[in-house]
């Protein structure tokens, strides 16, 4: 039996090296160790100067892959942290449209204010919660008895 997958949510764009890989490093460490693999969707990103940004992005390519990540994982990990606010994580809200929309299971991780909130974000969540280590434990109940 194959290993279930969560899918990494969470911002990217202008976000620096460290901000937007050291919670996903986490995640995987920890799903790893229970038998749940992790999908990084900056496994293939690159950034300019230690942020990520638009210079040399192509979107259709980004958009393809995290297209397809959304549609073959079982269960959406969707961050959205207190100090990457002040901007609107696009790419993840469009992610967990795309997740809503294929009955995924969604689990929010509203460390935001404003992700707690917004009444469509939380409607589409399965699960809300408040610090990223609730929503890797959320993971781990729901897919553990998978691996």
């Amino acid at each position: 039996m194959s290993k279930p997958v969560v899918y990494l949510a969470g911002p990217i764009l202008g976000q620096t090296e460290t901000s937007a890989r050291h919670w996903r490093r986490q995640c995987t460490l920890v799903l790893d160790e229970n038998h749940i693999r992790a999908i990084d969707p900056l496994r293939c990103e690159s950034s300019n100067g230690g942020v990520f940004g638009l210079k040399g992005l192509h979107g259709k390519h980004v958009h393809s892959k995290n297209v397809y990540d959304v549609r073959t994982c079982d269960l959406v990990l969707a961050y959205f942290p207190q100090q990457a606010y002040g901007k609107v994580s696009w790419g993840t809200l469009i992610e967990v449209g795309m997740a809503y929309a294929a009955a995924k299971p969604i689990i929010l991780v509203a460390e935001a204010e404003q992700a707690k909130v917004h009444p469509v974000l939380i409607h589409s969540a399965s699960f809300v919660v408040n610090i990223l280590e609730e929503g890797i434990d959320e993971c781990i109940k729901l897919l553990g008895g998978y691996a």
